[in-house]
């Protein structure tokens, strides 16, 4: 009778509606998964139909939640961060408020991690951190706010972009349609409640939230006064992909890894994708979802050795590296034919401080740890015509920390760089958006100099590419306004600096010198200086009119489009382009600028201790009520009282640490598989390694550690401890050779005592 009920309940599911938590009737053993040839329900609730053209996009609550708890389901690992309600656990991967132009690398967490800031904290509402991050997140969260309308939060748009639902496709979809790229657009274009249904392949969804006046709603259907810019997001239903009934097919699955990897991948930042290994797990046929599994709540087994006991669920202790492949009497071990590691001749002690993945898990130890590249922080596995990926935030592993548990594990480490207010000793750290007034002319040196160089290209491309030589490197523009180095171009001796044109792989200035010989050259120089002169005149007059300094004289271009020309109190060598403020010529490009990027071109780095002291002066000038500092490369900086830049430790500058699980390394590729001297020697990576603090401010002062010390281990007794394996083969040799001499000193007098014994039988007889 029950199962009666229930196929009827199934059945009346696209005219009726199933309810809520049918999904959590008791398991009957099948081991396949149900065709999922359902109707599309929108975020009213209504039935979709997708031959109309005012279409409502797909709602997951509304569409899976016939069958599946939605409630339950959004209170899971990738939902709940924001809630408040659930432990945090070990700590994981840091949410990353990442700016170039300020140099900012932040992190963020609601989970109260160690060294990570709450986004509240720093001015970030739950619309804020939906549009900073939902590009690497699967729905749900601060996406669903439980009020649209935010009370605090003025700027938010929640009634115009929907809620972004938790999307139950983008890791259960099967289809190879299942897009993550196109997910992240949608977010980008605030279409958070379309996100889903562009992502899933389902539909074609255009328009953009975005650019929709904020009293739009979904109801609302086009916008009858703008069809090009402003139009709301739609949706065009694939059609063949429907049947009569309005039916489409789900190709619902477990998770694969390529849907897991579209927000967990990691790789070094400048390996070769062919260099790159799989873990040992996916090698031998694993999925991430064969150790990583949940029920119908979404608490996903993270995996690690304490987690069954913080969440009180044993069971949960079976999928965590020990639980596998450790056979212990009382616990069990060897799931799916998992191996037993012997480690034969390795001390006990070994497994009491150190975890498996120590051994066994991330980049082997080296001299400095390796610099990567992961998903959520570096925004990975974003395709498209653009490249979306960042080597900001600077990311190294292995770093090895010890955990909660006592014991040590390799970890990724960042390193925070923010710019704060200071207040009675603290820190409240600033939103890149609250900067970037202060940062225009100081922080912005690379698009100053592309600034000019994108108008001067205004004149043709007859004349040359304009670049920008400096310190005998060369600079071109790029798509983004900033500047690129150009390594394999290196100007040749005497050729002109500052903004010149590169034609035909040769140098030559702007404006050529004045030929007085020449009448008729000299005008077509004149002609060329006033059409610069125009390229380079700014949209707001009080930036200046654009100048040409030249030996005593300064060249301008009147209202009327003549050249006019001025004495000059400087006498100055070769041509400099600059503007005149106030009667005064200053250069385009200030000086600071300049060496700014001659500095840091060719590193990781994008400003220096220069832009660094005139950005605190005028965060300072532009509010005298307080006191801001610079926290990075493992150091606070601040201006003293002489006006000039110190640096002092401060908690706030300490790394951020997250423990490395994967990949995982066979038994041969493990560390110490070599030799015990791989961690026990005086220069082993694994303890001496040095980890310089990264960040995007150039400076020489910059906090080290060694792998010691983020451990809390003594270094200079294991570097003694690790001094006598390298004396072991030394002390093995005087030990075999003692033993022998005591063997050869027993052997004499036991053959002296038989002599003896022989002479004295010998006599009686």
């Amino acid at each position: 009778m029950r199962a009666s009920i229930v196929l009827l309940t199934i059945g009346a599911a696209g005219l009726f509606g199933v309810p809520r938590g049918l999904a959590d009737e008791p398991w009957d053993g099948g081991r396949t998964v149900p065709v999922h040839r359902l109707p599309l329900n929108g975020p009213d609730g209504e039935g979709v139909v997708p031959s109309m053209s005012s279409a409502k996009p797909l709602s997951t609550s509304k569409t899976c939640g016939m069958c599946h708890n939605y409630e339950k389901i959004s209170g899971g690992w990738h939902f709940n961060s924001s809630s408040g309600k659930v432990p945090a656990g070990r700590p994981g991967e840091p949410w990353v408020l990442v700016d170039g132009l300020t140099g900012t690398q932040l992190p963020l967490s609601y989970r109260g991690w160690s060294g990570t800031w709450n986004p509240s904290a720093v001015g970030m509402t739950g619309w804020d951190f939906t549009k900073q991050f939902a590009r690497h997140m699967p729905g749900g969260d601060t996406g669903e706010p439980a009020d649209e309308f935010s009370p605090g939060d003025s700027h938010a748009r929640w009634t115009v972009s929907g809620k972004l639902e938790v999307n139950c496709l983008a890791c259960h979809n099967g289809s190879h349609a299942q897009d993550h790229s196109e997910w992240v657009r949608q977010i980008g274009r605030e279409n958070f409640a379309w996100a889903a249904t562009a992502a899933s392949g389902l539909g074609e969804v255009g328009g953009m939230a975005l650019r929709v006046k904020p009293t739009w709603t979904m109801n609302d259907g086009p916008n009858p006064d703008d069809q090009e810019f402003a139009v709301p997001p739609y949706v065009k239903y694939g059609m063949a992909q429907f049947d009569s009934k309005n039916r489409t097919v789900f190709q619902i699955q477990k998770p694969a890894d390529k849907n897991c990897l579209n927000c967990h991948s990691a790789s070094p930042m400048h390996a070769e994708k062919e260099a790159v290994d799989q873990d040992i797990h996916s090698r031998a046929g694993f999925k991430c979802v064969d150790c990583h599994r949940n029920d119908i709540n979404h608490m996903i087994t993270r995996g690690y050795e304490s987690e069954a006991a913080e969440r009180k669920v044993a069971s949960v202790g079976d999928f965590s590296c020990r639980g596998c492949h450790v056979d212990e009497p009382d616990k069990g071990g060897g799931r799916l034919g998992a191996p037993h590691p012997k480690h034969g001749g390795i001390p006990p002690v070994h497994f009491d401080r150190l975890s498996c993945t120590a051994c066994h898990s991330g980049q082997m130890p080296g001299k400095t740890p390796t610099d990567m590249r992961v998903s959520r922080a570096n925004r990975l596995g974003i395709h498209g015509r653009a490249l979306w990926f960042t080597d900001a935030p600077f990311i190294q592993e292995p770093v090895f920390v010890k955990g909660s548990d006592g014991k040590i594990a390799p970890n990724r480490v960042m390193w925070p760089a923010f710019w704060a207010r200071r207040a009675a000793g603290k820190l409240t750290p600033i939103r890149p958006d609250e900067l970037t007034k202060s940062a225009k002319g100081i922080l912005d040196a690379g698009q100053q100099i592309g600034s000019v160089l994108k108008a001067i290209a205004q004149l043709g491309d007859e004349l040359g590419e304009p670049v920008f030589v400096a310190s005998g490197k060369l600079f071109r523009v790029n798509t983004d306004g900033g500047l690129d180095l150009d390594t394999t171009f290196a100007p040749p001796a005497g050729s002109p600096s500052g903004f010149v044109l590169c034609k035909e792989g040769k140098l030559v200035p702007l404006v050529p010198d004045f030929d007085a010989a020449a009448a008729q050259l000299e005008a077509e120089i004149e002609k060329r200086m006033l059409d610069v002169l125009q390229a380079l005149a700014p949209d707001d007059s009080a930036a200046g009119s654009p100048a040409l300094a030249r030996g005593k004289k300064i060249y301008t271009r009147s209202d009327d489009g003549s050249l006019t020309t001025s004495d000059s109190p400087e006498n100055r060598a070769g041509s400099v382009w600059g503007r005149m403020v106030n009667e005064k010529f200053l250069p385009m490009v200030p000086d600071f600028a300049v060496r700014a990027v001659v500095e840091t071109a060719g590193t990781a780095q994008s400003f220096t201790e220069d832009q660094l002291a005139l950005m605190l002066q005028a965060l300072a000038a532009a509010d005298k009520s307080a006191e801001f500092v610079y926290v990075g490369r493992g150091y606070l900086f601040a201006l003293g009282k002489d006006g000039k830049l110190a640096a002092s430790s401060d908690p706030a500058a300490e790394p951020v640490f997250w423990p490395v699980a994967h990949n995982v390394r066979s038994k041969v590729a493990s560390l110490g598989a070599k030799a015990c001297t791989d961690c026990h020697s005086p220069e082993a990576a694994m303890l001496f390694g040095r980890i310089e603090a990264g960040g995007p401010l150039l400076t020489k002062t910059v906090a080290v550690k060694t792998m010691a010390e983020t451990a809390k281990l003594d270094g200079t007794y294991h570097k003694l401890f690790g001094f006598t394996f390298i004396m072991r083969p030394l002390f093995k040799m005087v030990l075999w050779g003692c033993s022998g001499l005591m063997i050869a000193m027993l052997g004499v007098g036991v053959l002296g005592g038989l002599q003896r014994l022989a002479r004295y039988f010998g006599k009686k007889e």
